[in-house]
């Protein structure tokens, strides 16, 4: 089988970085293995040294890059950048190579989170399966693989707030779509176990949204007497990320204003229909965006800074979820 291993930087809002190409607010460092192992770091040290090596790197442009590669490092800009064995780098439709020097200083700042050569060469040695390619579509972002080597892409041409809008989502199996999805659509989020996906359908300024859920053989329907009534409240759905197998963290929040930029969070059992209010942000608060790696909880919030609701600022809070469980939801105010 053919080895990769992804490195994911999770960015939050963009800012031109030394280069002129490459944002530097990401909070969060992934690595995957190729066999689904999973590193993490908020080390800012190495946050901060990946975006020095390469906004110090010349950045050569180059007509195409090489077939087949180890690992890629991707940073989860609003377009996406990737390097292909710590030197071939895409972004925005062009090709760029770092020197070798850059390689061999990724390589020595993440060398705790990549497998060595004699892990990878072990692993080459006994396993037998058919080789997987991987496919690059231009102009999508690349977002995962579900557990059947099927492999999910998004494209976005928008914005909202903090929130990415996607028009097309999606499914590759063998080069060949499978399945598409259109529209006005959140991020689409792969489940931990790989088994299935979800996003939003109908997300932005006044919009209605709706959970979709989906595996590849089919679409899952979630009955929810709580999701079902937000439209008698106005309020809607505008983003989900998984919390695990069988739960969706939602932002909720008001479905129309145009000062609204997210809401309260609420963790739905997908299979019972069950939610838990995990916060509730209070006048002149909202929560924008969310994610949980046990046991900590990350959410973003706006705050308006005058009564004209014109002027705000972002902050970002981390809490251990275990420590506070017995006393939610977490009051923002």
């Amino acid at each position: 089988m053919k080895k990769f291993v992804f490195i994911v930087l999770i960015l939050l809002v963009g800012c031109s970085g030394a280069s002129g190409l490459f944002n530097e607010d990401a909070d969060t460092i992934e690595v995957v293995w190729y066999d689904d192992t999973v590193y993490i770091s908020q080390d800012p040290d190495e946050i901060a040294g990946v975006y020095e090596i390469l906004n110090n790197d010349p950045l050569e442009e180059v007509d195409g890059l090489d077939d087949g590669y180890s690992y890629i490092i991707r940073l989860n800009e609003q377009s996406n950048i990737q390097i292909f064995n710590g030197r071939q780098v895409t972004y925005n439709n062009k090709n760029y190579m770092l020197t070798e020097a850059s390689k061999e200083a990724l390589e020595a700042l993440l060398q705790n989170y990549l497998p060595d050569e004699e892990t990878i060469a072990i692993d080459i040695s006994t396993e037998k399966e058919e080789v997987v390619e991987e496919t690059i579509l231009d102009g999508y972002e690349l977002v995962g693989r579900l557990d059947n080597e099927v492999q999910v892409f998004y494209k976005s041409t928008d914005t909202y707030f903090k929130q990415v809008i996607v028009d097309e989502i999606v499914l590759v199996k063998a080069g060949q779509i499978i399945r598409e999805h259109k529209g006005q659509l959140s991020l689409p989020v792969i489940s931990p176990d790989k088994s299935k996906y979800s996003f939003i359908e109908d997300v932005g300024f006044e919009a209605q949204g709706t959970i979709r859920l989906y595996t590849v053989e089919e679409e899952q329907t979630i009955v929810s007497e709580k999701i079902e009534s937000l439209p008698e409240t106005s309020r809607t759905v505008k983003n989900a990320v998984w919390y695990d197998n069988d739960h969706l963290l939602l932002v909720i929040g008001f479905n129309s204003g145009t000062i609204s930029q997210g809401g309260d969070i609420y963790r739905l059992n997908i299979d019972t229909g069950i939610t838990r209010m995990i916060i509730d942000s209070k006048e002149g608060f909202e929560i924008v965006d969310v994610s949980y790696l046990e046991p900590d909880l990350t959410y973003e919030f706006v705050q308006w800074t005058d009564n004209t609701y014109v002027n705000f600022d972002y902050g970002q809070v981390t809490v251990n979820l275990e420590e506070v469980w017995s006393n939610l939801p977490i009051i923002v105010e």
